[in-house]
């Protein structure tokens, strides 16, 4: 329920069901009577089916301050990282529009104020031509300042990331809570003073990784990214007491997209 909430609050733009995918007619029965319920608020929520994936995404996000929706404003800070198997290792892309063009393309018809989708329509079945790379739009649409692109005429059974050392980055959302107890006068002392217990809860909001050897090459587009969601404190105060962005290295054996 709390990835619903931090899609609804807007604290991120997109929850992708790639594992266990629901049932489209259940989901949207779902969202439905959640908003009947008042426990989400947001009018923009869209549940896109890519394939056999599905994302809950809310379209606010994708607009800039005066409400417009324009999909790739935030492009230029973004990184995308070529993990094609036939390459010796992992590189930015540094021709961005020659390689993404396709997939670039199909996400902004779906984001912006000119969306083929009907305005009252809850659900969006994206037909994905064989140029649009589906990890490159599921990360477009995730939010996230790193995004991974294969040529798929090379398959992508296996990436360039197994066995690759990974900067993997995890948002959490950290709830703080204090209870007070106020029973005998063992637990509250000679001088009768209450004791509080302080629980602390940590909620991973979002994850992602990058190939390590290029992490100094991405850092400063993380650090943007982590600081823009920080700024938008009324998004994310009414769940979280605070956000924090940790980092740690891991290697998988084998890694699929």
């Amino acid at each position: 329920m709390m990835d619903l909430l931090c899609v609804d609050h807007g604290v991120k733009p997109a929850l992708l069901f790639d594992y266990s995918t629901p049932d489209v007619t259940v989901m949207y029965t779902f969202l439905r009577n959640l908003k009947e319920s008042s426990l989400l608020q947001c009018p923009n929520l869209r549940i896109v089916v890519i394939d056999m994936d599905l994302l809950l995404i809310n379209l606010k996000c994708f607009a800039d301050a005066t409400g417009e929706r324009t999909g790739l404003t935030d492009m230029v800070s973004k990184h995308f990282i070529d993990i094609t198997p036939t390459l010796s290792q992992p590189q930015i892309i540094t021709d961005n529009r020659k390689l993404l063009q396709h997939t670039l393309d199909c996400f902004q018809r779906c984001v912006d104020k000119q969306s083929p989708f009907g305005a009252d329509s809850i659900v969006w079945n994206l037909d994905r031509n064989e140029l649009v790379n589906p990890s490159t739009l599921f990360g477009l649409f995730l939010g996230y300042p790193v995004v991974y692109w294969y040529d798929m005429a090379d398959g992508c059974e296996q990436s360039r990331l197994s066995l690759v050392p990974l900067l993997n980055f995890v948002l959490k959302g950290v709830i703080t809570l204090t209870a007070t107890n106020i029973g005998s006068i063992e637990h509250q002392g000679e001088s009768g003073q209450q004791n509080k217990k302080t629980c602390v809860h940590e909620h991973i909001i979002t994850s992602f990784s990058v190939p390590e050897h290029l992490a100094e090459i991405i850092s400063e587009s993380v650090e943007v990214w982590f600081e823009g969601i920080k700024t938008k404190r009324l998004s994310w105060s009414s769940l979280f007491d605070d956000l924090q962005l940790e980092k740690r290295v891991m290697q998988m054996p084998t890694l699929c997209l």
